[in-house]
């Protein structure tokens, strides 16, 4: 309550806290302007006084300046006389300083030219000693001049005589890997054949003990199928059911007469009221006996599923057996045709040895090398390399020196040419100089006369600075006393204006002070303090507020339970749930209790038929898993004979090369990237033979070969057949590659990328052939075989290892 009183006092106050508001600002206004105003007026003698020193101190510095510009008229003429001599005196200095400098360097370039004519002479006689020298080596060794046009061939002879040495010795060591590999296969076949005879042993004794158990389970089922006794079997527990359910009606067994039909079925005979009640026992114990069968039935099926699932097992374990026996005979007979193979390589290899040999100790013969071997080919090698640079060095040595001399001999005439003409200009120089100097000493003696060894700039800058001085002292005063006047001026109007704002503010004042008391004595208020004591923030306003809101709401919201729970006391009370008496109601109760209980015998039964059913479900699923498998394993047979069923083997074949045809375009991408970032070669899904590419410029789109230009086609082609090379094993080798035009259709960086490729290849021993007409190709390779044709539609064949056969 007196939080609301509160909020009621703040909220009438409220309407006038824009007028308060404005008064309280203007007073504040007033209080400030009277303060400033008895700041200002106590400046205003200082700010005199501070004006009058600014202008005493510009008077000085006028009569400083005018001063120092009447002294620099005085200074100008005779300054202007002597910078003029002094310019003269210079001119004269440089000339002489020039002309000295002209006769040094006449004077030198004598004595250079001699020094050099004196050079020429020491060098000629040096030329002429080593062009003596060269001309000796050449006479004792003419036959080397041959080395220039045969050194390539023999090079290239020597290096495929090596070459062919290394694939021999390869060759037999490869040979040596065969015959190992023949012993370990013989071996191999040796411990197969064990294994599939102790596969076989196995299969045999799983076939012995299904027949086995096969016999038990038919003498255990004695002459009947399982089915049969699981009939017999449920039929027991429905006449078990039966008999629980008539023993469990003794009571109205009791009330049954002979003659009195009965109430359930109409008879008058009872054949049960006399309580010959047939004896369950004897039915229990068929039942169990039967049980005990049917479990010793069931438990040798899965001893017979567990030894025919073993013997699938060993059946596939025998077929694996004798297919590594089948893959190792194979092995061993390719084997057998390598060997014969590389012995036969090896024979032809040494053949063409000795035959290669034989021509290169003929050719090395010319240059009196008797000796050569395989053995001692590469310092043959070398030796005729140094042959051919000394015969090249010293021939040319012998021409560069004839030149030398010739070209040193015409330098030292034109050097005794120059040396003449120098020296009749260094006699007329030297007078020249002479006079100069004598100008020089005149017009120095002047300058001193006039005006000593002064500076004419420095006095000038002197008296030039003085003038400054004087001139910034003179604008820093004006600057000044400008400046004190301002501020003195500035602080009379507004001292002025201040006294005019606060007369003008108190009479404002006045008028809202008497208005306001006014309006807030009409609300209640009955003066300015009591007024300012009410009012409030607007956030306390606020929270009061909310306060007051949620105290209204919980008392409406008390009120509508209380109203609520009167009203369902009354529902309630009206309410009759029943008029029957206690007896009726417990006589009922007694009736469903019976039926209760005749519902849960019921259900007893009905359980035991759901676990029986529940156990012929397992057993129905384990066949059906049983049959699952061998679908599936039948499956597996079926689409093998799918694939490979077809009468000439077409299915695996294309299968089996589509496989090596991954791995082949998998090689040939790796050398597509070498030349090309733009194409990716991949195999089409549908026909595992057939070949696309992936255009990477195009976002990867897939399309056909056949669209490609003829210098990709080429490259394509090119990455496919560097792909097979890579290809190659241990058993079927691919050495050599020849290539057949297509080079024309290359730009220049794509011949280049091509070449590159192929260069690289020949490090991993790869011999590569090129037949074409492309001239760039001519430049880049060294070892060339040229084809010229000649009369009557013949050609003939030139280069390393091309002779003609007599």
């Amino acid at each position: 309550k007196p939080d609301k009183e509160k909020l009621e006092k703040a909220v009438k106050a409220s309407i006038f806290d824009s007028e308060y508001t404005g008064l309280t600002i203007v007073r504040n206004r007033q209080l400030e302007n009277i303060s400033t105003l008895s700041e200002d007026r106590e400046k205003l003698p200082d700010a005199e006084s501070f004006y009058m020193e600014k202008l005493l101190l510009l008077e000085k510095s006028e009569k400083n300046t005018a001063q120092a510009k009447e002294e620099f008229q005085k200074l100008l003429p005779l300054t202007q006389e002597v910078r003029s001599l002094d310019q003269k005196l210079s001119d004269q200095k440089i000339l002489i300083d020039s002309g000295t400098q002209a006769l040094e360097n006449i004077k030198a370039e004598i004595e250079n030219n001699k020094i050099i004519k004196h050079e020429a002479e020491k060098k000629i006689e040096k030329i002429s000693a080593s062009a003596k020298k060269a001309e000796d080596y050449l006479k004792q060794n003419k036959a080397d001049e041959d080395l220039i046009s045969s050194l390539t061939g023999i090079e290239e002879q020597i290096y495929s005589l090596m070459s062919r040495n290394l694939e021999i010795e390869k060759s037999r060591k490869e040979k040596l890997e065969i015959e190992k590999e023949i012993i370990a296969s013989d071996e191999k076949i040796i411990n197969l054949k064990t294994v599939s005879k102790d596969k076989r042993a196995n299969l045999e004794v799983n076939k012995k003990l299904i027949n086995k158990a096969k016999l038990e389970l038919k003498s255990i089922l004695g002459g009947k199928i399982l089915r049969e006794y699981t009939a017999e079997k449920e039929a027991l527990n429905r006449e078990i059911i039966l008999l629980e359910r008539i023993k469990t009606l003794e009571k109205h067994r009791e009330e049954l007469e002979d003659g009195k039909p009965c109430p359930l079925c109409g008879s008058v005979k009872h054949p049960y009221a006399e309580g010959n009640i047939p004896d369950k026992t004897e039915t229990e114990e068929k039942a169990e006996n039967l049980n005990c069968l049917i479990k010793s039935a069931e438990e040798k099926q899965e001893e017979i599923s567990s030894y025919e699932k073993k013997e699938a097992e060993a059946a596939i374990e025998l077929s694996k057996a004798e297919q590594k026996e089948a893959e190792a005979a194979n092995e061993r007979k390719m084997s057998d045709k390598m060997l014969n193979s590389y012995i036969q390589n090896i024979k032809e290899a040494e053949t063409a040895f000795n035959n290669v040999t034989k021509a290169l100790s003929d050719k090395l013969s010319v240059f009196k090398i008797n000796d050569f071997s395989e053995k001692n080919a590469e310092e043959i090698l070398h030796s005729l390399k140094k042959r051919y640079e000394n015969w090249k060095y010293f021939s040319e040595e012998s021409d560069r020196s004839e030149k030398e001399i010739k070209e040193l001999k015409n330098e030292i005439k034109r050097i005794d040419a120059v040396i003449e003409t120098i020296s009749s200009s260094l006699s007329a120089k030297t007078a020249e100089l002479e006079l100069q100097k004598k100008n020089l000493r005149e017009n120095n003696n002047k300058r001193v006369d006039l005006f000593n060894d002064k500076n004419p700039d420095t006095e000038e800058n002197r008296i030039n600075s003085k003038i400054k001085e004087a001139e910034n002292n003179e604008k820093d005063a004006r600057i000044a006393i400008e400046k004190a006047s301002n501020n003195l001026n500035l602080l009379k109007e507004k001292i002025q204006t201040l006294e005019k704002s606060i007369t003008d503010t108190k009479n404002k004042i006045d008028i809202m002070e008497s208005s306001f008391i006014i309006k807030i004595s009409d609300a209640g208020f009955s003066d300015e303090k009591y007024f300012a004591d009410s009012r409030l923030d607007s956030e306390e306003r606020e929270r009061l507020s909310l306060i007051l809101k949620e105290l209204d709401n919980k008392n409406t919201e008390l009120n509508t339970k209380i109203t609520d729970r009167k009203n369902r006391r009354l529902i309630e009370t009206e309410k009759k749930l029943t008029s029957r008496p206690l007896d009726e109601l417990e006589a009922e109760y007694n009736s469903v209790k019976e039926n209760l209980s005749a519902f849960r015998e019921e259900l007893s039964g009905l359980t035991y038929r759901i676990a029986d059913n529940e156990k012929a479900k397992e057993r129905i699923k384990n066949r059906n898993n049983e049959i699952e498998a061998q679908k599936r394993e039948c499956l597996k047979w079926s689409s093998l004979h799918r694939l490979i069923g077809s009468a000439d083997g077409n299915k695996f074949r294309t299968f089996a090369q589509g496989i090596t045809f991954e791995i082949m375009v998998s090689h040939a991408n790796r050398q597509l990237e070498k030349m090309t970032d733009r194409y990716l070669l991949v195999h089409d899904k549908n026909e595992p033979l057939e070949l696309n590419v992936a255009d990477n410029y195009q976002a990867g789109e897939i399309r056909s070969v056949k669209n490609l230009s003829g210098g990709e086609s080429f490259i394509v082609s090119l990455s496919l057949a560097l792909g097979l090379s890579k290809m190659a094993g241990r058993k079927v080798r691919v050495d050599s590659l020849f290539l057949d035009e297509g080079f024309g259709t290359l730009d220049e960086d794509a011949l280049e990328t091509a070449l590159e490729t192929l260069s690289s290849l020949r490090q991993d021993g790869k011999l590569i052939g090129i037949i074409s007409h492309v001239y760039a190709l001519k430049e880049r390779i060294s070892t060339q075989i040229c084809v010229s044709p000649v009369s009557g539609g013949k050609s003939i064949i030139e280069g390393p290892g091309c002779r003609k056969i007599s």
